[in-house]
C-alpha cells in the first residue's frame, strides 16, 4: 500500500513538472474542461463545434457556434449507438465481412447473409443516424465548417459517411445506387477533433 502511495505520487510530480514546463503537452494528453465561453472563444464566426455526451439510454448533443449554444436530448444510449455504428462499419469495411470472427455477425447485422446483398452499407440506417445525431443542428452549421467531437462508438465512424436526405432504398444493389446517395462528407466541410480541450491547446500551438 505504501509503495502503492509512493508510485501515485510520482506520478503526480511528473504530470505537476509536464503542466508546468510543457502546458500544450499536457493540455493534450490530460485535456481540462472548458467553459461554454472558452469554448466560443475558440471558434471562428464561419465554425461550428458539435459535442456528444453518451448515456446508459439517452444522450446529449451540444453544438457551439461563435455567438451561441445549443443543446438536444437524443432517444438512443451506447449499447444501441455502438450496434448502429457496428452495423454502418460491417458495410464500410469488407474485412469484418469476411473475417471468421466478425463474417457472422456483420452479416445478420447487414441482412448481407440472408438476402445476398453485395453492397451492405445501409443507406437508411445512416441517414436515421443523422437525423438523430446532427440533424437538430443541421440550419446552425450548413455553410459553415463543422467541427465534430465524437466520442464512444462515433469514435470508431466516419461521420462524413451519414446520409442527410432518405433514400427510396436502404441496401441499392449497385455501386450507383450509392453515389446517388446525399453523403454528409460531400456537402459539408468537417474536421475530427479529439476534444474541446485538445483543440484549445492545438490552436494555441499553432499561434507560438
Amino acid at each position: 500500500r505504501q509503495r502503492t502511495a509512493e508510485i501515485g505520487k510520482t506520478l503526480a510530480d511528473i504530470d505537476a513538472r509536464l503542466k508546468a514546463q510543457f502546458p500544450t503537452y499536457s493540455a493534450l494528453v490530460n485535456p481540462e474542461p472548458l467553459s461554454v465561453l472558452e469554448t466560443q472563444r475558440l471558434l471562428a464566426p464561419d465554425e461550428v463545434l458539435v459535442q456528444f455526451a453518451i448515456g446508459a439510454k439517452e444522450s446529449m448533443v451540444w453544438a457551439f457556434s461563435h455567438g451561441s449554444v445549443e443543446a438536444v436530448r437524443i432517444p438512443i444510449g451506447a449499447a444501441e449507438l455502438a450496434e448502429k455504428v457496428e452495423t454502418l462499419r460491417c458495410g464500410l469495411d469488407e474485412q469484418l465481412r469476411v473475417a471468421g470472427d466478425t463474417a457472422e455477425r456483420c452479416g445478420r447485422l447487414t441482412g448481407s447473409v440472408k438476402n445476398a446483398v453485395r453492397y451492405p452499407f445501409h443507406l437508411g440506417l445512416a441517414h436515421q443516424l443523422y437525423v438523430t445525431l446532427l440533424k437538430p443542428f443541421e440550419a446552425t452549421f450548413k455553410g459553415k465548417h463543422l467541427l465534430v467531437v465524437p466520442v464512444g462508438p462515433l469514435a470508431s465512424l466516419p461521420l462524413g459517411v451519414l446520409v442527410t436526405a432518405p433514400m427510396p432504398g436502404a441496401l441499392p444493389d449497385s455501386a450507383a445506387g450509392y453515389r446517388a446517395a446525399a453523403g454528409l462528407g460531400r456537402a459539408q466541410a468537417m474536421t475530427v477533433v479529439p476534444s474541446v480541450a485538445g483543440l484549445a491547446a492545438l490552436r494555441a500551438l499553432s499561434r507560438s
